[in-house]
């Protein structure tokens, strides 16, 4: 933008803090800013403490558990459940919560949507929700089959009621039109990147306030909707605003390289003027990566190193195929490199789980 004065940049986005950005393309005077607002309903919102009062939920109690005499007898059982609901993710509750929104719409129609961690937590959930005589359930996420996928935006038997349970796939990615009522946990499973040990994980947190108001944005598409948060308000004001920025969650091997191929460019210092610039120990390890792979030699960037800048791909995948063309096996270096990039084409449901194997 320094040096190309006809040209435009427009970022658009539904939950990113606006004003970080403003302030690192020049501040106010030089960046303008458009908020429009968006064409939901309203969306009445009932925490933990409101969903085990409305629904009556008593979850079983260990014993021995003597609440205090002066405590109104109300008080003292919904604080007895709310310590026993805990923290984790109840699914007693949210059935007792899917039944309760079915008795309050009555002959309404209209779709429930569940926002779950993962694909076991969605099985789970399933499981508890199919007691209910009169429910549709189905999965979404991402590795369902496409057709699977699809039932939920066709509507459902007569007489039942759909309800998905999905994870954070329904919070942007796609609009389930019929949708009155979000359940949320408010729990998400992020990948986290830690430089020190050099490993990704894949960990189960609490979700942005930023995604759980994206989240209750769904039930308000069609009319005023709800949305039960089965968490308390506590929880939620010690939730992070937004999500952690994807270039501090990940390693930096291929962005790295991507930058040293522009001439001339010291990395370090390039990732040091980015908006959250990730930690020095994280950049300081995939230049190291880049050196142990051949595609720097000291801080030059090699032959190799130009080719696998190239290939957007991992960057040891990128390898094998640069050495395959070189040795003339090129089709077996394809083909090893296609199988480690996606993911098992065999399906193994687990219903089906023994009829896979054979």
């Amino acid at each position: 933008l320094r040096y190309r004065k006809d040209l435009k940049v427009i970022l658009m986005s539904a939950t990113l803090d606006a004003n970080i950005f403003v302030d690192y393309f020049g501040g106010s005077k030089s960046v303008g800013l458009v908020n429009i607002p968006g064409r939901t309903f309203p969306v009445t919102d009932y925490y933990l403490d409101d969903v085990i009062r409305d629904t009556g939920f008593a979850p079983e109690l260990s014993e021995g558990f003597d609440e205090e005499d002066d405590a109104p007898q109300g008080e003292a059982s919904l604080g007895k459940a709310l310590r026993s609901v805990g923290m984790g993710i109840n699914y007693d509750l949210i059935a007792s919560t899917v039944q309760y929104i079915d008795a309050q719409l009555g002959d309404e129609p209209g779709g429930i949507l569940i926002f779950l961690p993962g694909t076991l937590e969605i099985e789970r959930c399933l499981t508890a929700v199919k007691r209910i005589p009169n429910t549709h359930p189905l999965p979404l996420h991402a590795s369902l089959l496409p057709a699977e996928q699809r039932r939920v935006f066709q509507g459902p038997p007569r007489g039942k009621r759909k309800v998905i349970a999905a994870t954070n796939v329904a919070e942007t990615s796609i609009t389930i039109e019929d949708v009155v009522a979000v359940i949320d946990t408010g729990r998400v499973k992020e990948t986290s990147y830690d430089p020190k040990d050099n490993m990704v994980r894949l960990q189960e947190v609490w979700a942005s306030q930023a995604a759980c108001k994206q989240r209750r944005g769904r039930a308000g598409r069609v009319r005023a909707g709800i949305c039960y948060k089965l968490y308390t308000r506590k929880a939620e004001s010690n939730m992070a605003q937004r999500p952690d920025p994807e270039i501090r969650r990940v390693p930096l091997e291929q962005l790295c390289l991507s930058v040293k191929s522009m001439k001339g460019i010291d990395v370090a210092n390039f990732l040091a003027n980015t908006i959250t610039p990730p930690e020095s120990i994280a950049v300081e390890g995939a230049l190291t990566f880049l050196r142990r792979v051949g595609a720097l030699d000291h801080d030059r960037l090699t032959a190799l190193g130009r080719y696998l800048s190239m290939i957007p791909a991992d960057l040891r995948c990128a390898k094998l195929m640069i050495y395959g063309a070189i040795f003339g096996c090129m089709e077996s270096c394809l083909t090893i490199a296609a199988i480690l990039t996606v993911k098992s084409p065999f399906v193994s449901p687990r219903e089906k789980r023994d009829e896979a194997d054979a």
